[in-house]
């Protein structure tokens, strides 16, 4: 059987979601099942899509179950249609429909596999080869190896080992490890890259660079040597042109006053990252431009403290609302660009970004 396919087609009802109809209301039932098998796709890069001949209207059902932005496109064939299902499916592809009953014929879904029933949709996924496909488990519940209670569960973690953090908090006196040590000769390579791609590609004119605390690397100065009209300052917490704290609000530095501000490595070492993005927001003028780096998967390291760690979907919060924006407020920044350098032999577990954002408003 062919294990392989380019894209999913999904039913809604009596798939997706169970009708429950009384005598005084419908109600609607996700199937919390099949949303995990689609979650695994949505790990495998495979773009989901829902293809239904439902007399209910597909968008408020999607909105009400809050899944309708796990689907790229929405076909929805009503009666006067000429289209069939199979007509609207890619070859290739992975279809799901229960609407059909488990004994149903898939060929005429254009080459593609077909699923009518629970059960034997996720007999596939979990007969998979582990790595080829799923990310993660379809099981509810951690697996038991010795088939009896939880007492018996195996605490032998092999190479893996608990640390009474509370007892031995390693602050001081750890060796680095080899991976580590060529992790950060990776991320001090890529700031330097980072940082002389944005100095030539978005400063230019007049105006003023504020680099906070740039303190075991060069920080933008080194690229800003044939740009007279750009006047280059620091901020930093015991150092700098300026000493105040990113966190909060610096009197010194005027609002709307910065053309360029650079955050290189910082906020992973702030206690309150949100405040540092507003205070970056108030002090750049409009449409001024925040470079920003910092590490994910890297060692915890000095200066502490070092609090955070970020992924993409972190820094497009972290960047859109700061410390008070509503869902109803304008974003404080336009992401231009953001980068992940990922870490090798391990995917989705970058060990570096890099983010190039615009102010807003």
């Amino acid at each position: 059987m062919n294990t392989t396919f380019s894209e999913v087609y999904v039913e809604l009802e009596d798939t997706l979601v169970l009708k429950n109809t009384t005598a005084t209301a419908l109600s609607i039932e996700v199937n919390t099942r099949l949303v995990k098998v689609l979650y695994a796709c949505v790990n495998l890069g495979k773009p989901i899509k829902l293809l239904t001949s439902t007399k209910l209207d597909p968008y408020a059902v999607l909105r009400k179950v809050r899944l309708l932005e796990l689907f790229e496109e929405i076909v929805h064939l009503n009666s006067r249609e000429s289209r069939t299902k199979q007509d609207c499916v890619c070859e290739g592809s992975l279809v799901i429909d229960f609407t059909y009953g488990s004994g149903a014929d898939g060929s005429g879904f254009n080459k593609s596999l077909c699923f009518f029933d629970m059960s034997s949709l996720e007999s596939f996924f979990e007969n998979l080869p582990r790595g080829s496909a799923l990310e993660i488990p379809l099981w509810s519940e951690p697996p038991n190896p010795h088939g009896v209670g939880a007492e018996a569960l195996n605490t032998d973690y092999g190479d893996f080992k608990l640390r009474d953090v509370l007892r031995e908090p390693q602050t001081t006196g750890v060796p680095v490890s080899k991976l580590d040590r060529e992790l950060f000769v990776r991320c001090r390579q890529r700031i330097c890259h980072f940082l002389q791609y944005s100095c030539e590609k978005y400063v230019e004119g007049n105006g003023l660079l504020l680099d906070i605390s740039p303190q075991d690397h060069a920080g933008a100065k080194p690229w800003l040597a044939d740009k007279p009209g750009v006047v280059y300052k620091t901020l930093g917490l015991d150092h700098g042109d300026f000493i105040g704290d990113i966190t909060r609000y610096n009197e010194a530095i005027p609002a709307e006053s910065v053309s360029w501000l650079v955050c290189c490595e910082v906020l992973e070492h702030t206690l309150a990252p949100w405040h540092a993005t507003t205070e970056c927001h108030r002090m750049l003028r409009s449409g001024g431009i925040l470079l920003v780096s910092v590490p994910c998967n890297f060692r915890i390291h000095g200066p502490l403290p070092d609090s955070w760690r970020f992924t993409q979907h972190g820094l497009y919060h972290l960047l859109s609302k700061g410390s008070s924006r509503t869902e109803l407020d304008p974003p404080l920044f336009e992401i231009l660009e953001m980068c992940a350098m990922e870490t090798p032999n391990r995917n989705l577990w970058p060990c570096h970004y890099t983010v190039v954002a615009r102010k807003v408003g």
